[in-house]
């Protein structure tokens, strides 16, 4: 008994046209690679059959069934191509707000490409641009780069005690206005000056 195909041209066909039309990641089965592989190489099969009969019907067929394989990894390849384009857009928004949306309909390698191409971009952001805003020139060290890093993404949750206008932190981010009885997520250093200065206390997790 054969390995059941799970794909058609069709129905990869029909995945390429939906990508297009929605700027959302089309959800697609944890199998997909999978079968799409096993419907390569099942057309391969045909293949390599047909190419062992010399007869002009043969030769017809094979040329077909080369077409259609040539055809299906263009497909292949548009799909792939208009998910990374999506992807890399998760990872700009990851690096920049700190997370991304929509990953539900990432498959596990697709997740692992984001997580990778967000840190890079982290890297660059926290070595490029936060450096220029405190008046440095950018400091692209890696291990360096990695404890800023650390250091912005530590928080502290507080409580305004009095109203706070708009100011701006040590990572040069503006933060509040902020309202008695707000609460906010800061960073360490930011939460720690408005504490000592009476503004803000901080929140205990439950």
């Amino acid at each position: 008994m054969g390995v059941e195909i799970a794909i058609t041209f069709e129905t990869l066909y029909d995945i390429l046209m939906r990508e297009k039309q929605q700027e959302e990641l089309l959800q697609l089965e944890p199998t997909f690679f999978q079968d799409v592989i096993t419907y390569l190489q099942e057309k391969m099969q045909v293949w390599e059959k047909i190419s062992k009969d010399t007869d002009l019907f043969s030769l017809g067929e094979r040329d077909k069934v080369e077409a259609e394989i040539k055809n299906i990894r263009k497909v292949v390849k548009d799909i792939y191509e208009r998910r990374e384009k999506k992807i890399l857009s998760l990872a700009v928004n990851k690096s920049r707000i700190g997370h991304a949306l929509d990953v539900n309909n990432l498959l596990k390698e697709e997740k692992q490409f984001l997580e990778s191409m967000a840190s890079i971009l982290d890297q660059y952001r926290h070595g490029v641009l936060f450096n220029l805003l405190q008046m440095k020139l950018p400091q692209l060290e890696e291990k360096k780069i990695i404890v800023e890093m650390e250091k912005l993404k530590s928080t502290t949750l507080v409580r305004f005690i009095n109203a706070v206008p708009k100011f701006v932190g040590s990572d040069m981010a503006i933060y509040g206005p902020f309202d008695e009885n707000d609460v906010a997520s800061l960073p360490n250093d930011v939460s720690e000056i408005l504490i000592n200065k009476k503004r803000a206390v901080a929140v205990k997790s439950a």
